[in-house]
């Protein structure tokens, strides 16, 4: 499944990778950008096509896109899942708050 959302246009742009001669990453971004989409989707009980802005239309809402490729560039610039002693710290307002509002809870 390739990622339907994230062009690799789109996440060059947003990992600020201007030399076009420069494609060894490329496959590597799809990979995450794919993995971006199926885990919000996730995250929040829904998938993304039931959130696009028109049936059918393949455009989803702008901070929508925007928590996918914060995700998608998290784990690019973090490609191990350890750190060595360093703090990490959330920004405010960053992707999780930008899901809150999409998550669709289940029946208790």
């Amino acid at each position: 499944m390739a990622a339907k959302y994230l062009t690799l246009k789109l996440c060059r742009d947003h990992l600020n990778i201007k030399d076009l001669s420069f494609t060894e990453d490329d496959d590597y971004i799809m990979l995450l950008a794919e993995s971006a989409e199926v885990s919000v989707a996730n995250r929040i009980n829904q998938t993304l096509v039931s959130l696009e802005t028109e049936p059918d239309s393949g455009v989803l809402p702008e901070d929508l896109m925007l928590a996918l490729k914060f995700l998608m560039a998290t784990w690019f610039d973090q490609r191990e899942n350890v750190v060595k002693v360093i703090t990490v710290t959330s920004f405010p307002f960053s992707m999780d708050d930008i899901l809150q509002d999409y998550v669709q809870r289940g029946m208790a």
